[in-house]
């Protein structure tokens, strides 16, 4: 790969970034149409719009490629790579596309995936008795795609100053 391929593939991953970020936004906006509002569900929503700008800043700066955008975009994909529905406790993150996939712990041990786009951030205590583990595999990509980038940039600039 290129360094001018690997500057593409990053404004692709920034493009990317931005647009699941202003979905995962513009749904989170939406939560304030429900009439049920309380501390928990306040702190919910704000927690959500934080990751959410925090993934907006992140695009923003790898698509400009900034020094520290494919390091902000490493730690927004790793931060999407793990869902998890445990004793009772629920954490999924996506922003952009997400297909995850995992075992489902519930009963027997059974193959388990789902699909999202820009769902936001689920955090918090689920009455069901599900236990399920997953892996964001669009999210496990893209961290292998930075990582490629990241050994293409370095290489160009080791090359460039070795002349």
């Amino acid at each position: 790969m290129t360094l001018s391929k690997a500057n593409t593939f990053t404004k692709a991953i920034g493009v990317y970034e931005i647009v699941g970020a202003l979905t995962g936004i513009s749904f989170s906006l939406l939560q304030f149409n429900n009439l049920q509002i309380n501390i928990f569900w306040f702190l919910y929503v704000v927690v959500a719009l934080c990751f959410q700008f925090f993934f907006l800043y992140a695009g923003i700066q790898t698509a400009r490629l900034h020094r520290n955008g494919l390091t902000l975009s490493f730690y927004s994909q790793l931060a999407q790579l793990v869902a998890f529905h445990l004793f009772g406790f629920r954490y999924v993150n996506v922003c952009g596309l997400g297909l995850l996939v995992g075992m489902d712990l519930t009963q027997t041990f059974d193959f388990a995936w789902n699909f999202y786009y820009s769902t936001g951030f689920r955090l918090g205590y689920i009455s069901d008795s599900i236990q399920r583990l997953q892996v964001n595999l669009i999210a496990l990509l893209l961290l292998f795609a930075i990582e490629k980038i990241r050994q293409v940039r370095e290489t160009s600039v080791n090359t460039i100053l070795l002349q």
